[in-house]
């Protein structure tokens, strides 16, 4: 079979996983795991890239027998299944004045910080929000106080129920100067 006037052999489909292959209920639909059983059975490869860790997409990786790596931290990490590691990853250094700054927003909002270091997400701020971020990803956040912030982080998640805010702190860490990259989703 060939797509494009390719063989299927020579195509690879990456897929997002909320709001794209995951349903409201974070599964993958029996319709999705057959489509792309089918598109694999005719040479095909799949994978995923997500703004999810590692540890998070364990169970999808496994539901569907990804044997492919897998994108994580919204690009900031590379995931191989079969090693069972980040065989890539680009962190984050000399971030603590840039958090420090973000620490300040918590007094003013109702929001949530994390960090990711090697696999584990921390946080700062509203618990309510980051319980209902830790059940979507499975995944269990420790109070940022119990992180090394003199070691480098994969990743800096800000959550707000207000995009304003969000906005708000996208501006204040754009005219900071530090370099990173801003996601919304």
């Amino acid at each position: 079979m060939e797509v494009f006037g390719l063989p299927l052999e020579n195509l690879l489909l990456v897929s997002d996983l909320d709001g794209t292959l995951l349903d409201d209920d974070h599964d993958i639909s029996a319709k999705n795991k057959e489509a792309i059983q089918r598109f694999e059975g005719q040479g095909g490869h799949f994978t995923f890239a997500t703004g999810r860790m590692e540890t998070s997409t364990t169970p999808y990786i496994e539901e569907l027998d990804i044997q492919l790596p897998v994108i994580v931290y919204n690009g900031a990490g590379l995931y191989d299944p079969q090693e069972d590691r980040l065989t890539w990853k680009r962190e984050l250094t000399d971030y603590q004045d840039i958090l420090g700054e973000l620490m300040t927003y918590l007094a003013r909002y109702d929001l949530s910080i994390q960090i990711y270091q090697d696999g584990q997400p921390y946080y700062a701020g509203s618990k309510a929000i980051v319980e209902e971020a830790d059940f979507k990803e499975r995944v269990t956040s420790l109070p940022l106080d119990q992180a090394d912030l003199s070691r480098p982080t994969t990743k800096i998640l800000m959550i707000a129920n207000q995009l304003e805010v969000l906005h708000e702190i996208e501006e204040m860490v754009a005219d900071s100067g530090y370099p990173c990259a801003t996601i919304y989703s």
